[in-house]
């Protein structure tokens, strides 16, 4: 089951050094789904997820893609066309 809620960075660094967080990505319009490869913080501390495959990622990337391309016939009504 999906949920969505705030996480303190904190939280995030400390998962992906217990290896935890193995995959990491933004999402957004222009972005569509980006793989993050390393968290950095001010003071030049720098955390590296490890699943350098990213099985989660490219599956959520290639779902989007689909409906973006009203290929996905669950998503269909969620595509508008403009002439």
């Amino acid at each position: 089951k999906t949920k969505e809620e705030r996480i303190d960075i904190d939280c995030v660094i400390d998962k992906i050094k217990k290896q935890h967080c193995t995959e990491i990505f933004a999402c957004g319009t222009a972005a569509v789904i980006s793989s993050i490869d390393e968290l950095g913080e001010r003071n030049n501390s720098v955390y590296s997820v490890t699943d350098e495959h990213r099985p989660i990622t490219k599956k959520l990337k290639e779902k989007l893609k689909q409906i973006q391309a009203g290929l996905d016939p669950e998503f269909k009504e969620w595509n508008w066309y403009v002439s």
